[in-house]
């Protein structure tokens, strides 16, 4: 195959929420900028309502696509549109499919445009995106469910080596690119300044949807004896998806209630560049990680970032450059570690390594990270090849 020019990249994007529409608006916008021809495709609906734990799935004020206009024809409950969504982007013969994964909900979809396009056009290299391979939260069916969506893929791409050895285990080792995940800039906040006022507390930041996995009653355990040298406040902000009273009763129990505040609810666009620009260090003490979107926000806002040692976070944080790594589930070393990064002297030399551009990692990486992984896909054998070689493993495991 000669250079691939022609990409179809099917996912969320505006109106939908959250971290990953923004990645694919920005992943495509990346694409088209990079002289590629690229589709757009993605969703009507991804899921019922009421399936979705948080206020709604869409948030207007999400950012739009500035150089491809989305083709919004995929409905995550109307088997009809991915049959023939499946047959729509055949028909076109794009060079390279990039279908965007996160979660088995999708498997039936995403199993059937990938089958749809292999069936009807073999020369399209078939490649996934993806953030999660599994569900940070998952089910019994989960593996089946993810086998069967990802089999009739020439490549995955990952952002964490962690989610290379997963992909591994389930797909008898398909060709994986380990790519860092690229950072959402925040210029307005970047522009703050850099020297916090030494009259004012200063303020910790964990922000994004609240799950178990998160690890916010980490945080609330260590910040008591971070409290007992440094002068702190510690801001919580997103939908929470875990019942909040616990996180409130913890807050009461350990007499923080002065010291912490909830805004227990989703931090919508034009709310987002100023709660980063009002904060001095990012805390993300997550159980475990793929990587995180909220990391690279920080970073792209100029936030240092004390974190865990878990999945692709130990690959975003250069440990004592840009933040502090520490181990998960451990309220003392996280806050020793707190304690250390709110030390004045300590504090700008992190912040000072958040804003290099050494730790701000483009867009266009992203793109010609793929680019290249596409082309020595296309110099290997077909297509059609490769997936008869997995179909084969496959059925040799079972």
């Amino acid at each position: 195959m000669s250079e691939a020019s022609h990409w179809c990249i099917v996912g969320p994007t505006h109106p939908f929420r959250g971290g990953i529409p923004r990645h694919t608006t920005l992943f495509a916008d990346a694409a088209a900028g990079s002289d590629l021809d690229v589709d757009l495709v993605t969703y009507t609906r991804q899921y019922p309502e009421w399936l979705y734990k948080g206020e709604s799935s869409r948030d207007p004020q999400q950012i739009t696509p500035a150089a491809v206009t989305p083709e919004y024809r995929l409905d995550g409950i109307g088997p009809h549109t991915w049959w023939r969504t499946g047959r729509t982007i055949a028909a076109r013969r794009p060079d390279v499919l990039i279908v965007i994964w996160w979660h088995p909900w999708f498997a039936p979809m995403v199993g059937t445009v990938l089958r749809q396009v292999r069936r009807r056009s073999p020369a399209t290299l078939r490649i996934a995106l993806c953030h999660n391979v599994f569900p940070h939260e998952g089910s019994r069916l989960d593996r089946r469910l993810v086998r069967y969506a990802l089999t009739p893929l020439d490549g995955l791409v990952v952002h964490a080596a962690s989610e290379r050895d997963l992909a591994n285990r389930l797909l008898a080792d398909p060709p994986v690119l380990v790519t860092p995940h690229p950072t959402y800039t925040v210029d307005s906040a970047r522009r703050q300044p850099t020297v916090p006022d030494e009259r004012q507390p200063l303020t910790l930041l964990a922000f994004g949807i609240v799950r178990r996995y998160k690890g916010i009653d980490v945080l609330l355990r260590a910040l008591p004896d971070v409290l007992r040298e440094r002068s702190v406040r510690l801001i919580v902000a997103g939908e929470f998806w875990d019942p909040v009273a616990p996180y409130q009763d913890l807050i009461r129990d350990l007499g923080l209630e002065e010291h912490v505040e909830l805004r227990a609810s989703y931090v919508p666009e034009d709310e987002l560049a100023e709660l980063l620009g009002s904060a001095d260090l990012m805390v993300a003490p997550y159980r475990s990680a793929t990587q995180s979107g909220a990391v690279e926000m920080a970073f792209g806002a100029g936030l240092p970032v004390v974190g865990t040692s878990v999945g692709g976070l130990a690959d975003q944080i250069d440990d004592t450059v840009n933040g502090l790594l520490v181990p998960p589930d451990d309220p003392g070393a996280l806050s020793r570690a707190l304690v250390d990064a709110t030390d004045l002297a300590t504090l700008a030399r992190l912040t000072k390594g958040a804003r290099s551009d050494g730790t701000l990692r483009p867009w266009t990486g992203l793109v010609d990270d793929i680019r290249g992984f596409a082309a020595s896909l296309a110099t290997g054998s077909t297509a059609q090849e490769r997936s008869s070689k997995r179909r084969s493993a496959g059925r040799t495991r079972r």
